[in-house]
């Protein structure tokens, strides 16, 4: 094997692992997001009597309840979201250990932590101006 195709097939592996990494992020911020919405969901109708009427979607089909029904199915859905966004949460930082460990091995510049450092090079006041 020579050195170009193990260059390949290196920044191949990083590639991918860089794409696995930024697709745990995107899926914490959908998952923020879903939190946020049950936190409103269950803010609203935790004022309401429980035996008011309340509509729930549940697999695409809108469903007739109670606030005493939907309240506590909410309250558990968003504890599985909050353990979940857990989960992803330490897979992340294990991805960015192996990331970093991988850059280090093959002496590899990772472009988002150069950016971080260029961004602290630069003048400040330079920064969003357009002319």
């Amino acid at each position: 094997m020579d050195d170009e195709s193990l260059n390949q097939q290196v920044a191949a592996k990083f590639t991918e692992m860089r794409q696995n990494h930024n697709a745990i992020s995107q899926k914490i911020g959908e998952m923020e997001v879903q939190k946020r919405e049950h936190d409103l969901v269950i803010t609203a109708i935790s004022k309401l009597e429980s035996s008011r009427k309340c509509y729930r979607l549940v697999g695409g089909v809108l469903v007739e309840r109670t606030v005493g029904e939907v309240l506590p199915a909410v309250k558990k859905n968003k504890e599985n979201i909050e353990k979940t966004i857990q989960v992803l949460n330490s897979e992340l930082t294990q991805q960015e250990h192996q990331l970093d460990e991988f850059a280090t091995k093959y002496k590899l510049l990772r472009t988002d932590k150069q950016d971080e450092k260029n961004d602290d090079k630069q003048d400040p006041s330079a920064k969003g101006v357009l002319v």
